[in-house]
């Protein structure tokens, strides 16, 4: 069985290895998205994005909005994430599924993943 692609769009580099890191431990196929030109996605689109708020002129929110708004990627579930506690209820606003805060554990970060895609699972059966 092939295993559920995560997509990551961070602009620090440490917490781009650090999450792919938690999300290959966690079961997970791990991808780094090209931040650096308009955000985009591959033909294969990923199960869950994880998405931080505040990248080098990037608004993860913006994004999140963006990718809600369109047909073919307004189911795929999105953590935004932020070192920022004020930014709860704006990333909620812009459609994210779940907020995490900086720094977070392992384990609450793949407890949140395991929800979302059991949650996705199980509306794709219905």
């Amino acid at each position: 069985m092939e295993k559920k692609k995560v997509l990551i769009a961070d602009d620090n580099k440490y917490m781009l290895d650090a999450l792919q890191e938690i999300i290959e431990i966690g079961g997970y196929r791990a991808e780094i998205a090209d931040i650096d030109g308009p955000f985009k996605l591959s033909k294969e689109l990923p199960d869950l994005i994880l998405l931080d708020i505040k990248m080098s002129g990037k608004d993860g929110r913006v994004i999140c909005r963006d990718l809600k708004s369109k047909p073919k990627t307004k189911n795929i579930p999105i953590i935004l994430l932020s070192a920022s506690h004020q930014l709860h209820n704006s990333a909620l606003e812009a459609g994210a599924d779940i907020f995490l805060a900086k720094p977070f554990s392992m384990n609450d970060l793949l407890e949140k993943i395991n929800k979302l895609m059991n949650n996705k699972r199980s509306l794709k059966s219905k």
